[in-house]
């Protein structure tokens, strides 16, 4: 079941290792299409057949803690495989020998990027639909808005634009949430420390930009 899953995330992570160390194409390539096999496999096969994962309710039908062990170590592998393939590619952006490496490299950090957010998503919504149910709306929005400000934090550390619009964009999404989903759904406790999260993290964002507005003028290249 998912310790395939497991197996292969570890093989190809070690495949694009062994591709970078030696300059094998072929090892390289094969790394690359094993990983992204993984990626469909824990995405359309274990979350579901595996795991329980009824998407309408991001909710598992066998409950939060029946499989939460063996889930976290499946989640926690693949992504640490993304992230291994994103960090050694980045470490051999300046070898010719492979092509197109920096693209690969941006979209390595891309999905690790957003499978964390996923998954971050379904654990909280399915935690809170099992312990909490009345706090669950409000709780997935505390998250957005957490993820958002650690966007905005990492943008200005990396001086990585492209991270900061992604920041701005989850903190607009993040409100639409509150006022149009959460004023309706969210008991109003929750919906009170709702948005004293968001507020906070709004007034943290916005220390951030007058803090460091001379890195917002980075050139270009530096992105």
């Amino acid at each position: 079941a998912h310790w395939i899953t497991v197996a292969w995330a570890v093989q190809a992570a070690v495949l694009l290792w062994a591709a970078l160390r030696i300059g094998d194409l072929r090892l390289y390539f094969g790394g690359f299409t094993l990983l992204f096999i993984v990626l469909a496999r824990f995405v359309f096969h274990d979350a579901h057949r595996t795991f329980d994962l009824d998407l309408s309710r991001l909710a598992f039908d066998s409950g939060y803690s029946r499989f939460a062990a063996e889930r976290w170590a499946t989640s926690i592998t693949v992504l640490g495989s993304v992230f291994a393939a994103a960090t050694m590619l980045r470490r051999s952006s300046a070898d010719e020998r492979f092509p197109g490496i920096a693209d690969a490299r941006s979209l390595m950090y891309a999905i690790f990027g957003l499978l964390t957010f996923t998954v971050l998503n379904v654990e909280v919504a399915a935690w809170f639909h099992d312990h909490a149910v009345t706090a669950r709306f409000a709780a997935i929005s505390v998250l957005w808005a957490i993820c958002a400000i650690k966007l905005m934090i990492l943008g200005f550390w990396l001086h990585l634009v492209v991270l900061r619009r992604c920041s701005l964009v989850l903190f607009g999404a993040t409100l639409l949430k509150v006022f149009l989903w959460d004023m309706a759904k969210v008991s109003t406790p929750y919906r009170i420390v709702s948005f004293l999260v968001l507020g906070v993290m709004l007034i943290g964002a916005s220390y951030l930009y007058h803090r460091y507005t001379a890195r917002i003028d980075v050139p270009a290249a530096t992105d």
